[in-house]
C-alpha cells in the first residue's frame, strides 16, 4: 500500500468548516493552523475526517465534550479506533507502521512514545526512523 496523499487546502478548509459547525468554540483559523501543521499525517483523508468528527462529538457521561481543544484530533486515542456509532471493523485498516508492524502507521503507540520522549520527530510517525546516535 502506498503512503496516503497529504491533505489538500480544499480538504483542510472543508474539514475545518465541519469541525467548526460541530464545535463553534473551535475557530476556523485555529483549525486551519492545526491541520496545516499536520499535513503529513499518515492517515488517509476519510479516516482523518472520521476521527476528527468523532473527537469533536464524543462526550463524557455528564454530557461535556471529552475533547476541550481540537489538538486531540492528531493524538492517539479512541476516536481513531472506535468511531461513534460504528463498529471498529467498518473502516479498512491503514498501512502498518514500518518500525512496529503490529500497529497501524497513523496511530502507532511505540512511535508516539518515541515522539514524546524526544527520540523520534513527529513527521516520522508510522515511518522508518533510525536514531542518529544509534546509526553512528
Amino acid at each position: 500500500m502506498t503512503d496516503s496523499e497529504p491533505i489538500t487546502k480544499p480538504q483542510a478548509e472543508a474539514l475545518a468548516g465541519i469541525l467548526h459547525q460541530l464545535r463553534p468554540e473551535w475557530g476556523i483559523p485555529a483549525l486551519m493552523t492545526l491541520i496545516g501543521k499536520n499535513t503529513g499525517h499518515p492517515a488517509p483523508y476519510p479516516l482523518l475526517v472520521q476521527a476528527a468528527v468523532t473527537a469533536a462529538n464524543r462526550r463524557n457521561p455528564d454530557g461535556t465534550h471529552t475533547a476541550r481543544t481540537p489538538a486531540v484530533i492528531y493524538q492517539p486515542g479512541r476516536h481513531w479506533d472506535h468511531p461513534i456509532g460504528e463498529t471498529p471493523a467498518t473502516q479498512p485498516p491503514g498501512p502498518n507502521c514500518e518500525d512496529h508492524p503490529t500497529f497501524q502507521a497513523h496511530n502507532c503507540r511505540c512511535c508516539w512514545a518515541d515522539i514524546k520522549a524526544g527520540t523520534r520527530p513527529q513527521d516520522a510517525l508510522g515511518k522508518h526512523h533510525t536514531d542518529i546516535e544509534e546509526a553512528s
